[in-house]
């Protein structure tokens, strides 16, 4: 048998006792119908065995065996000499047809004694070994039992039931068998070894009123130990917050004032005296709040999700408590280069411990940008609020709006030109023929002559170019900014004037405020012919005044405000 690790055990076998004994852990597989529920060793090709027994055929705890049972059948005259029982153990879960089970190499035979024949019956009774040498199994391990009987025919039978894959057969001294779809009932007694069963399935039953934490394990002692204390501790090492030494019952064992809200974890042994068995596997176990929502996560938008006009905030909401969660009001704030607040009410409804995800009413991002998102829950009696916001920054929108730039004079022939498009994969200039790369490039004019300006946009959400002609006659102006535009007063204190020299009205598009932390402002003049702005509603500070020209240039100033 390939992956499988055996130890054979030879067991000399004493005289057995009367058939009317019964094992302590017997498997008996349902049988075929009489006389065809047995094997007959009762001819040298057909007068050997092994069988293989998984350890949940038996269900029985670590220990030594003392005793194996054999139930034999009336189907042939049961003479017990010469017979010879090994046994081994194995992680396999199958026997294949080839060369038996090993190794195997030492032989030692029953004592020729022979029970009462006539009290075999017809369904099989149980004949009894005691072994010299008893076997030590480990609880876990799959068994194989090797039958085999010389030198007698008719031989005794073994009563069968019908499994596949778990028995071989054939002469005694064969390289190899055959598999029959039988497997033989036995049964063995066995004595536990004191402490040697690790308590399992270690579970959390109920929380009362009072917050106390009823546990169950398994087990085949008597007296346990448990330590509850934060997850992370190690047993035995007086860490734990709550320890109990004398425990008779291994049901309903209640650990006192679990805090609201939290969690810690239960290890549990056997105890007998001064010996102790190995710890059992931790358990987790949580006194839940009545009412907890938690914002797990925002899901999306996502960096490097293209723009849209309808791009959606989707959240992981969980709840918590043991209260099932009608209304949950949600509240979104988007900041950085697109600004926005989302309210809304969820009403779908969450189970306790269960979780939901949540869109939320959308956003425009179609001109792209840089963005963090602030959500908040506000769940009426929420027992645990500190996990009621999540938030994510520096998420990049690429923009999907037209392609365009904008053209920002800073006085001397030199001008900035600045993509709409700054998330893009790449962004090439073409300047009158002189390339550059970037988001945002400036250019020095050697003369005030009328130049093309291209940019070409590479990426995943929007690709194509763009053309503008910078005219000759604002290229000359080289102190336009300076003398031509002037802000007044600056500082201001609840108002600041555009005022233009030698411009018309007619060539100003829109005037923005831009705050240190990028924030755009536009601002709506108090009358349509004068350019006079109200600051009542800024903090005070330093601010960038733009001031974009219907030709495409704009022209920055700066202002303070107080």
């Amino acid at each position: 048998m390939k992956n499988s690790t055996f130890s054979i055990i030879m067991i000399f076998m004493l005289g057995f006792t009367d058939l009317f004994a019964q094992p302590q852990f017997p498997f008996e597989p349902a049988t075929p119908a009489f006389p065809n529920n047995s094997f007959p060793f009762n001819t040298l090709g057909n007068n050997r065995r092994q069988v293989l027994y998984l350890a949940s055929d038996f269900n029985a705890p670590a220990g030594t065996i003392s005793k194996i049972y054999v139930k034999s059948s009336s189907q042939v005259f049961p003479n017990f000499s010469n017979v010879l029982i090994q046994v081994g153990f194995t992680t396999s879960t199958t026997l294949t047809a080839g060369p038996y089970f090993s190794p195997v190499d030492t032989v030692y035979y029953a004592a020729p004694s022979t029970p009462p024949r006539t009290t075999i019956t017809s369904g099989g009774s149980w004949v009894e070994f005691t072994l010299t040498n008893p076997i030590f199994y480990d609880g876990t391990s799959n068994i194989v039992m090797d039958f085999s009987q010389e030198g007698h025919n008719p031989g005794f039978a073994i009563v069968n039931g019908s499994l596949a894959n778990r028995t071989l057969y054939g002469p005694r001294n064969a390289a190899t068998a055959q598999t029959q779809a039988l497997v033989a009932h036995v049964g063995f007694d066995l004595m536990p070894l004191p402490c040697a069963s690790t308590p399992s399935a270690v579970a959390l039953d109920s929380v009362n009123a009072n917050d106390d934490g009823f546990v169950s394990w398994t087990s085949q002692g008597d007296k346990w130990e448990l330590e509850f204390g934060p997850c992370g501790f190690t047993p035995g090492t007086g860490q734990a917050t709550f320890i109990d030494s004398n425990i008779t019952s291994p049901s309903g064992f209640a650990i006192p004032g679990l805090t609201k809200g939290s969690c810690g974890c239960v290890f549990v042994r056997e105890h007998c005296d001064s010996i102790y068995s190995p710890w059992s596997d931790s358990l987790e176990i949580c006194n839940p709040y009545d009412i907890d929502a938690q914002l797990v996560e925002i899901l999306s938008p996502i960096d490097g999700q293209c723009g849209s006009s309808n791009t959606h905030v989707d959240i992981v909401v969980r709840n918590n408590g043991i209260t099932p969660l009608a209304n949950i009001p949600i509240s979104v704030i988007i900041s950085g280069d697109i600004t926005d607040t989302l309210n809304m009410t969820y009403t779908g409804g969450i189970l306790p411990f269960a979780s939901d995800t949540i869109s939320i009413s959308s956003f425009n991002s179609e001109n792209g940008g840089v963005i963090s998102i602030s959500a908040t829950l506000s769940v009426s009696g929420d027992q645990f609020p500190d996990n009621d916001t999540s938030n994510i920054s520096s998420i990049g929108l690429p923009s999907v709006s037209p392609i365009d730039f904008d053209i920002i004079y800073l006085g001397n022939l030199q001008l900035e030109f600045r993509s709409n498009q700054r998330l893009a994969d790449s962004t090439v200039w073409d300047i009158g023929g002189v390339s550059l790369l970037g988001d945002t490039v400036n250019f020095t004019f050697s003369d005030p002559d009328s130049v093309q300006v291209c940019m070409t946009v590479f990426g995943n959400c929007n690709n194509g170019d763009t053309c503008k002609l910078i005219p000759t006659s604002l290229l000359s102006l080289q102190g336009f900014a300076e003398n031509k535009i002037r802000i007044y007063p600056n500082p201001a204190n609840s108002w600041f004037r555009v005022e233009l020299n030698e411009i018309t009205a007619e060539q100003i598009k829109r005037v923005e405020l831009v705050t240190l932390d990028g924030r755009k402002i536009q601002l709506t003049p108090n009358s349509k012919s004068i350019h006079e702005y109200t600051t009542d509603n800024f903090t005070s500070g330093l601010y960038i005044v733009q001031i974009h020209l219907s030709s495409g240039i704009i022209v920055q100033k700066k202002l303070r405000v107080f």
